[in-house]
């Protein structure tokens, strides 16, 4: 048995000491190569590279060398001093170090790297190859690691990874490339940390499945993003300075995702873009001076928590979600000038516990009034403002209980008001209250419920007055004009009751309803606007009675989506195109109302569109006084259709119409078929006078014309 042992011992040790060898022959092997312009191994890097073994270091003595180098095995490249590594002068297209693409493991540390130029045509010489003007190129499936380096003047950037190729890039200066600071593709990797991105097209930019870790990076002045994800890109970015791009800081693109957390964001072009079904986390970040601090489209999603926006140019926007994104905002606190939190998604956004400060509307849009904290605790039935306990108008409401009365003194007033509840505005004598703000005077968000009356809401950067989600209200003996936005604005299921108000010279037009929202106007005059006079999309609806609309820059009233409107005893006069246009089966009933001297058609139905006309003046329009095609149909009856530029009736493709003791006259042509070989609808009526025009028919049958009569 002892000799069993001992024989066991004797073998154990044995492979002990071959182990050791081993490791000593594998130490002793790993040569350094010396490259030096003064007498050195060898006088080129990539000399140095051919002659070196896997696991040797290729020492760089300072100077500047100029050739493109190809790196095929693993390999340390170190450089000593000011060691600075540029492109030789007929190398066009190609990086200045080309990594891969086999698997091979590269460690970079101590170079300049600059120069690469672009080919002849494009940034590359073989794009399929990733050989392109970066200063670094790392392909297929090659691991690199970069360090204490910088990388300037390069055509196509800093560091390119292509392929599967993986990299750590860390207190590197990659600054003043004409192309992105660090461009990954494909389904590439890196860790980036602690590197100063200064002056490039883009700092980071990761697409086609690539994903990125960035930590504790300097990225400033780049002349699009800080960073940019797209294409299903994935990244943690984390305590980050990002200052000074000219677009946003971050922007996710095309299903990417990231998570986003303690970022520094100041004086960029725009805070975090999330775009195109992205999604992320964006917790504690502080976003300053930035055109907007975090805004969500087309369907992207995110959960915005415990960040610090503050913004007091002229566009400050906290958080604006729209195109059916979605987003949970929590404990953020705001303080910008112009909108806190807006949505114009059809999505349910939650959240809460949000403060929100600064010369801005709170809220706008289709929100819950919950999902902020209001200023003053609630306490009041009747506040009379100005008065010494409450600072603000905004301040003011939010003291009122549910149902409460705020009386303003009469006087102009520069502040916006957020409305959240049910609650009456009204003056203390016969003489208006004007409101003007930097973004929209009034908005009312979740089920709010306001009475106001006898106010003018004038010139200011926004809406004049903008209902959202669920909020009603009745409105009258208003002035809405000169704003930059739409008069009055509803989205969401919102409801308004508008009567005895003039709205006018808004540039965006007078009124905009969206989803599926409702207005009831009566005695109101829409003048001059620089849009179009009334909007309805979607599903919305309209009903409008003794008004005017006239002097508009585009159409007086355009309907599409599946939007109705019902109008009598109106006038839609004198506007700068079409006086009604209505597209994409949308549908309208009016009565008694008078369509005149439109610098286009009196009215102009396509799309599946249709109308109800009776007892309505159309004339003295430039163009046709009704023109339909595309499957629409239209009832007219009793109507006065007369001095028209073109066509009284113009009919086109597949229409339905029923004309009914209408009087056409005084037109061009009276009804037109055009190309009467290719229509496939119906015509039929009677009772007609048809007279008195240029042409009273045109592409009508004998028989089709007896039968109108």
């Amino acid at each position: 048995m002892n000799n069993f042992r001992n024989s066991s011992l004797i073998v154990i040790l044995a492979l002990l000491i071959t182990t050791f060898m081993i490791m000593c022959t594998t130490v002793a092997t790993a040569e350094t190569l010396i490259v030096s312009r003064e007498g050195g191994e060898y006088e080129t890097i990539q000399a140095a590279i051919e002659s070196a073994k896997a696991g040797d270091t290729v020492l760089i003595k300072p100077g500047l060398y100029q050739e493109n180098i190809v790196i095929d095995k693993d390999l340390t490249i170190r450089g000593e001093g000011e060691s600075e590594i540029a492109a030789s002068k007929d190398a066009k297209g190609l990086p200045i170090v080309a990594i891969g693409p086999s698997d091979i493991s590269v460690t970079i540390t101590g170079l300049t790297i600059s120069g690469a130029v672009k080919a002849e045509k494009g940034s590359c010489q073989d794009a399929d190859a990733g050989l392109c003007s970066s200063g670094i190129a790392v392909r297929g499936s090659a691991i690199v690691i970069v360090t204490n380096s910088t990388f300037t003047d390069n055509y196509m950037g800093g560091l390119y990874l292509r392929n599967s190729a993986e990299a750590t890039v860390e207190e590197n200066q990659i600054v003043d490339n004409k192309g992105n600071g660090i461009y990954l593709r494909d389904s590439s990797s890196a860790t980036i940390r602690k590197n100063l991105i200064q002056n490039n097209s883009r700092g980071i930019s990761a697409r086609d499945e690539a994903q990125v870790t960035a930590i504790e990076n300097t990225i400033e002045a780049s002349r699009n993003e800080g960073i940019e994800l797209s294409d299903n890109s994935l990244a943690t970015i984390k305590d980050n300075s990002i200052t000074n791009s000219d677009d946003e800081a971050i922007r996710l693109e095309d299903s990417s995702e990231a998570s986003i957390d303690s970022n520094r964001i100041l004086k960029n072009g725009g805070g975090i873009g999330l775009w195109d079904f992205s999604q992320a986390t964006v917790i504690g970040n502080n976003i300053e001076e930035s055109r907007g601090g975090v805004g969500l489209f087309n369907e992207a999603q995110a959960t915005i928590k415990n960040n610090k926006i503050s913004q007091k140019g002229k566009e400050g926007i906290g958080i604006g979600i729209l195109n059916s994104a979605k987003a949970t905002v929590e404990g953020n606190e705001i303080d910008v000038s112009m909108i806190g939190i807006y949505s114009f998604s059809d999505k349910e956004i939650q959240g809460g516990e949000n403060r929100i400060s600064g010369d801005c509307i709170e809220l706008f849009g289709n929100l819950d009034g919950g999902i902020r904290v209001p200023g003053e605790k609630t306490r009041e039935e009747k506040v009379t403002y100005p008065n010494d306990r409450y600072p603000t108008l905004q301040a003011a409401i939010d003291a009122l209980l549910p149902g409460g009365v705020l009386v303003v003194k009469p006087g102009r007033y520069d502040e916006s008001a957020t409305i959240t509840k049910k609650m009456t505005i009204e003056t203390t004598e016969a003489e208006t209250v004007t409101l003007r703000s930097n973004s929209v005077p009034v908005s009312l968000v979740g089920n709010a419920d306001l009475t106001i009356s006898g106010f003018k809401l004038v010139g200011s950067y926004g809406d004049g007055i903008t209902l959202g989600k669920s909020a009603k209200a009745s409105i009258v003996n208003c002035e809405i004009s000169e704003n930059g936005g739409t008069g009055v604005r509803l989205l969401g299921s919102s409801d308004a009751t508008i009567s005895n108000c003039t709205i006018g010279r808004n540039e965006d037009g007078g009124f905009r309803l969206e989803g599926s929202s409702r207005l009831v106007a009566t005695e109101t005059k829409i003048i001059g606007t620089d849009g179009v006079g009334i909007r309805l999309q979607d599903s919305a609806r309209m009903e409008l009675y003794q008004s005017t609309i006239t002097g508009s820059k585009y159409e007086g009233i355009n309907l599409k989506d599946s939007s109705q409107a019902a109008i009598s005893e109106s006038n839609v006069i004198k506007n700068g195109d079409d006086g009604l246009a209505l597209d994409e089966t949308s549908w309208m009933n009016m009565e008694e109302s008078v369509i005149r001297g439109n610098e286009g058609k009196g009215f102009y139905l396509k799309d599946s569109s249709g109308i109800e006309l009776f007892n309505s003046d159309i004339r003295e329009n430039e163009d046709e006084g009704i023109y339909l095609k595309d499957s629409t149909e239209a009832m007219l009856e009793r109507n006065h259709i007369a001095d028209n530029g073109e066509s009284g009736v113009f009919i086109m493709e597949k229409v339905n119409i029923s004309l009914v003791e209408n009087t056409i006259t005084g037109n061009q042509t009276g009804i037109e078929i055009h190309y009467p070989n290719r229509f496939e609808g119906s015509i039929e009526g009677s009772g007609n006078e048809i007279s008195q025009n240029d042409q009273d028919y045109d592409g009508l049958t004998e028989e089709l014309r007896e039968s109108l009569k």
